[in-house]
Formats: C-alpha cells, sequence, structure tokens
C-alpha cells in the first residue's frame, strides 16, 4: 500500500478563491440566523454595526476552537450549521478592510471575547467589565453576541433592502 499523506491548503488562495463565492445579503443574513439556536433573537444595526444577540448557552469548548477554524462546527445542535465556513465567509464580506467583529460568549459572570474577521482571529479572553449589549442597555446573563462593523457596500444594501 501506498504511504498517502493529506493535501496542504495555500490560505492565501484560498482565500481568493472564497472571496468568489457568491453571496447576497440574504444569504448572508441565512448564514448567521442559521447558526442561532436560542429562544431570543435580536438583531439589529446601530452606527453601521450589525449586532446580533441569541440567548443560548453561550460557547462552549467546541464552539470556540470552531469560530477560529475554517469548515469546522462546533455545537450545532438546533441549527443549520454544515461545515461552520458559511458564518466565517459572511463576516468577511460585511466587514470593512480595516476592521474586525468582536465575538461575546456570555455564560453567567464568566464573559469572554474574541475578534474574527478576513480569516483571521485573536484568543478568547476574559472581559471583566461586560456592561451589557446592545449599548449597555440590556443585561442578559447567558448567551452569544456579535458586533459585525459593515462596510459601505453592505450598509447601503442594507439600507436599500
Amino acid at each position: 500500500m501506498l504511504d498517502m499523506k493529506p493535501m496542504k491548503t495555500n490560505e492565501i488562495n484560498r482565500i481568493k478563491s472564497d472571496r468568489q463565492i457568491p453571496l447576497s445579503i440574504i444569504d448572508i443574513f441565512y448564514e448567521i440566523l442559521g447558526n442561532m439556536k436560542g429562544k431570543l433573537i435580536d438583531i439589529r444595526i446601530e452606527n453601521n454595526i450589525l449586532k446580533t444577540f441569541t440567548d443560548d448557552d453561550g460557547f462552549n469548548n467546541d464552539d470556540k476552537k470552531a469560530i477560529f477554524e475554517k469548515n469546522c462546527s462546533g455545537d450545532n445542535n438546533k441549527t443549520a450549521g454544515l461545515n461552520g465556513h458559511g458564518i466565517k465567509l459572511s463576516i468577511d464580506r460585511l466587514l470593512p478592510n480595516d476592521n474586525l467583529s468582536t465575538v461575546y460568549s456570555i455564560r453567567g459572570d464568566n464573559v469572554e471575547k474574541c475578534n474574527i474577521g478576513h480569516f483571521e482571529y485573536n484568543e478568547w479572553v476574559s472581559v471583566n467589565n461586560f456592561e451589557g449589549i446592545f449599548d449597555g442597555k440590556e443585561k442578559v446573563s447567558h448567551g452569544s453576541y456579535f458586533e459585525i462593523p459593515l462596510n459601505d457596500d453592505y450598509k447601503d444594501e442594507i439600507n436599500e433592502k
């Protein structure tokens, strides 16, 4: 038997290829909504930032790993998640070139955040003074919260539709 090895991926060309996949604003919202599994889902735009919240249980360890890895899903029970790549594509499309999204995992007093965007990320860090979501107006005990700055093209398209 031959000694076979898995092929490697040229990430720069993979990203170029990913950015050629057509995604409408409707596709992007389906990707965002398809990943939410709480009973409460809130999506709004404030100051050109798309803010999404669902009152799920926040990010477990599998979810935390999956948000950083292409083609990897975390706990997608009760979601439409298939391979975990669509949400990363969607965030990449929405963001201005010089911005990142902020993702919060809220699990009681344990609030953590990370930044993702343009197929890059930073590690999860604890948040000591979490003021609440949506400009600090609403306190929640558990959930997943995203803040995604909008680039001008998608901001205009969302406003038109």
